[in-house]
């Protein structure tokens, strides 16, 4: 009896019920079946469920650690997604900013392309004024030219015709062609031409036909000719 209530005693020290050890873990085993008979746990059963109540803490920080992680992942995720649209945008951005670079440039260029055009106009346009001068003033030098070529014509006919006259004037006179007066710029051509030898024959010409002696009557387009037959 002694020997049994040691024992007794000695187990009651190192074990506990079932129950008890239900109350204290709260989870090693479900309640849904509980058993019928008294179950003692041993001191190795007892040590292995402090260790497993020691790892629970663990255990729960480690998935808490996790679902940080995970939202850390997710926010990362769409952090990603966001940079990932922003590049997207920089990148239409860049592509805008580039096209609208290039349309300015080329702007630019029809701009310095139309300056040019102008100034090449503007030179066409000054070298067409300087032909069209240059033709005008051409046209006038030979429209001069040949209105002194008729003119010019005209004395010729006209100095033909006055020697013509004088000719057969000094033929009736007996006086050689070559003592016109007219045609001299000598004002003593006739004295010097005639000589003394014949002073009354010029003199006679002189007083009965002065015209023949008058260069600009002869020359005269209004001037008619007088015949010797009319003295």
């Amino acid at each position: 009896s002694t020997a049994s209530d040691s024992y007794n005693s000695d187990t009651n020290d190192n074990t506990m019920t079932y129950q008890q050890y239900l109350l204290l873990t709260e989870a090693v085993v479900p309640s849904t079946k509980k058993p019928s008979k008294t179950h003692y746990v041993t001191p190795g059963e007892m040590y292995l469920q402090d260790q497993i109540t020691a790892i629970i803490p663990q255990l729960e920080g480690h998935i808490e650690t996790n679902k940080d992680l995970s939202r850390a992942n997710e926010f990362l995720k769409a952090k990603l997604a966001q940079c990932k649209l922003e590049m997207q945008i920089l990148e239409r951005n860049k592509v805008n900013h580039d096209l609208d670079q290039a349309i300015v440039d080329i702007n630019k260029q029809n701009t310095k392309l139309e300056q040019e055009n102008s100034l090449l106009k503007t030179t066409l346009f000054n070298k067409e004024e300087s032909i069209k001068a240059l033709n005008e003033k051409n046209n006038k030098v030979v429209s001069e030219k040949k209105d002194h070529d008729k003119r010019n014509l005209e004395e010729i006919v006209c100095l033909q015709k006055a020697n013509r006259v004088m000719s057969d004037l000094l033929k009736t006179y007996q006086q050689p062609t070559h003592t016109i007066p007219m045609l001299s710029k000598r004002s003593n051509i006739a004295t010097s031409d005639l000589g003394s030898s014949n002073p009354k024959y010029g003199n006679i010409a002189r007083e009965s036909h002065p015209a023949i002696y008058d260069g600009n009557r002869l020359l005269d387009p209004t001037h008619v000719p007088n015949s010797v037959w009319e003295t």
